[in-house]
């Protein structure tokens, strides 16, 4: 009886902490919303678009992390293959990433003039 008491706070700790999160994030455009639609390489590439990404010093990215449920793993891996395959999903990808890399260097050159 305790365990199922504690899954069920779990459960309503965990609901609450995502609804908060997505508040939060709605508020600052910072979601995709899929109308319904399946998981896809252009929602995908829209969500990293509006992700801030960190890069190490040989320009690779690091610290990103995705939550993907269960249910939506499998397809979260094919839609990953699917952009790193295609090649013009792939061409997208690394535009994306060398406007990310960008936005970093000049974070990191602002950050290093105010230190």
């Amino acid at each position: 009886m305790i365990e199922n008491l504690a899954d069920e706070m779990a459960r309503d700790m965990s609901h609450h902490m995502f609804g908060s999160i997505e508040k939060t994030l709605d508020e600052y455009d910072q979601t995709v919303h899929l109308h319904g639609q399946p998981l896809g390489p252009e929602a995908v590439l829209e969500m990293l678009g509006k992700m801030r990404m960190d890069f190490d010093d040989a320009g690779n990215p690091v610290g990103l992390s995705v939550i993907v449920p269960p249910q939506l793993s499998e397809r979260w891996e094919w839609v990953v293959q699917q952009i790193h395959e295609d090649p013009v999903l792939r061409k997208k990808y690394d535009e994306l990433i060398e406007q990310k890399r960008g936005e970093w260097r000049d974070r990191e050159t602002a950050r290093k003039l105010v230190g």
